[in-house]
């Protein structure tokens, strides 16, 4: 299957993966900005800005914030401050001309109250109403500990923007779902844009290489396939060693081209 393939540079040895993408033809995602020692110090997070400009044609997206993030907390200071992190990933993408950026969804099902949900609900629908409406940037947000796409699928249809859609990551439905991968994708396979691919032992997220772990990769072919999807596809896992590996495997089994 022809999509665009993505890997997650290091800064420290970015000179490896820009030839590695050279190689193989791949474009990035950059994690830089997702992590608080970066955004809290403003000299260094505008020479990382400015580093990255240098190369923004291989630049495809960002992965934003996640650390702490609630946009959708019933406590003020913490959405403000959860919102204005997010804002300013925001404007970092944009200088960048990433043209997605993927944030979690910050949902906790072990909440199981009316109350958390329809909260939760109602703050998410208005920060991404007010956040990216007018942006020309597309949103993904990463299934994280969700265990069905139930909330997830309402959440998008209420906000109804073409600028905001679904990251799939592999390793955590294979962790945390109790609905199969199949399911995910009847609710979810019109608003999948992006996908994270990894593989796990099903007991922790390891971001093995794929085919090291124990997800069904033909499964998952089989069923993108059926659904005719052909998302942006990042390969995540750490080091070049461990991303060939993804890559060769997912190859081979005509995941990626």
């Amino acid at each position: 299957m022809k999509s665009t393939v993505l890997i997650q540079p290091e800064f420290k040895e970015f000179q490896q993966y820009l030839d590695f993408a050279g190689q193989h033809q791949l474009k990035f995602e950059i994690v830089d900005f997702a992590y608080p020692d970066i955004l809290d110090e403003t000299v260094l997070c505008t020479e990382r800005i400015n580093f990255y400009l240098q190369y923004k044609q291989l630049i495809t997206s960002m992965h934003g914030v996640f650390l702490d993030i609630h946009p959708e907390s019933m406590d003020s200071k913490i959405k403000k401050v959860s919102r204005e992190r997010i804002l300013q990933n925001l404007e970092i993408a944009q200088k960048l001309e990433c043209r997605y950026i993927v944030f979690h969804t910050s949902f906790n099902p072990l909440i199981n109250h009316p109350r958390y949900i329809e909260n939760w609900m109602e703050q998410q629908v208005n920060c991404w109403e007010q956040l990216i409406s007018d942006r020309d940037i597309t949103v993904v947000l990463e299934n994280v500990f969700e265990h069905s796409p139930r909330y997830l699928h309402q959440l998008l249809k209420k906000v109804n923007l073409s600028n905001l859609g679904w990251c799939l990551d592999s390793g955590h439905i294979n962790l945390y779902s109790h609905a199969s991968l199949e399911e995910w994708l009847q609710l979810l396979g019109n608003k999948l844009y992006y996908v994270h691919l990894n593989d796990n032992d099903g007991k922790s997220d390891q971001h093995l290489p794929c085919g090291h772990g124990k997800i069904n990769w033909k499964q998952y072919d089989s069923l993108i396939r059926k659904f005719n999807i052909n998302p942006v596809t990042v390969l995540e896992t750490s080091g070049i060693e461990q991303i060939s590996k993804s890559r060769r495997f997912l190859i081979e089994q005509g995941i990626i081209s």
